[in-house]
């Protein structure tokens, strides 16, 4: 009888720690850092866009969502906040410069050139799937009238990125495989649904985000 509690226990165990590490980032970051890599990786996703603007205008946003997406954030999360402490920098604080900086962003550039070429067709509802999760509009609703816009934005940014984007996405495409109709003009309404649990989860994350900003609102009063 012993023996069969403790393998429960056991099994409880690892339940929990699975959960953590599979749906959440089990690290725990400084905040001011959080929003640093927020920032970049925001910034990024739009090099990609207008890039792939160039190419394609009307699946752009999708094609970089798509990309952003398959991309191991949380590896490149934990690589990147280790460089700007290495640098001791900051850009939400503007204490930095172009060459350091630059270090940030070919962690995620050389992620990006590894990835891309082993694309062979990119499935329409992944990169609607993966363009949902990334919308950080869909989060902070209910703070909008509450604290400025670029706070808002990166806290929701921030939110997002505390999140095992894989676990998510293949959690939420099980969910549409299982509820497809085969009416493409249905597929969004879908991903909405089945996307539920996790847009709650972001957006009172996004509420614990705030709140460990709160006291560097001042470093977004003059952000338009």
């Amino acid at each position: 009888m012993k023996r069969i509690l403790i393998f429960l226990i056991c099994l409880l165990v690892i339940s929990i720690k699975a959960e953590a590490t599979n749906g959440n980032d089990s690290n725990k970051y400084n905040i001011i850092n959080e929003a640093d890599y927020a920032i970049l990786l925001y910034d990024i996703k739009n090099s990609l866009i207008t890039q792939y603007s160039q190419i394609d205008s009307t699946d752009a946003e999708l094609r970089a969502s798509y990309i952003i997406g398959n991309l191991d954030l949380l590896k490149i999360k934990e690589d990147i906040i280790k460089q700007i402490n290495q640098e001791n920098l900051s850009i939400l604080k503007r204490n930095f410069t172009y060459e350091k900086v630059k270090k940030l962003s070919d962690i995620f550039s050389q992620a990006i050139n590894t990835y891309t070429p082993t694309v062979k067709n990119m499935l329409f509802t992944d990169g609607v799937i993966y363009m949902y999760m990334q919308l950080p509009e869909l989060y902070g609703k209910e703070w909008t009238d509450d604290y400025p816009k670029a706070m808002l934005h990166n806290a929701e940014n921030i939110a997002i990125s505390r999140f095992d984007n894989k676990y998510w996405f293949n959690k939420i495409k099980k969910c549409y495989e299982t509820n497809a109709t085969g009416d493409s003009d249905s597929i969004v309404d879908i991903i909405d649904k089945c996307a539920e649990e996790y847009k709650n989860s972001v957006s009172k994350e996004t509420g614990i985000v705030l709140k460990q900003l709160e006291v560097h609102k001042n470093l977004y009063t003059s952000i338009r």
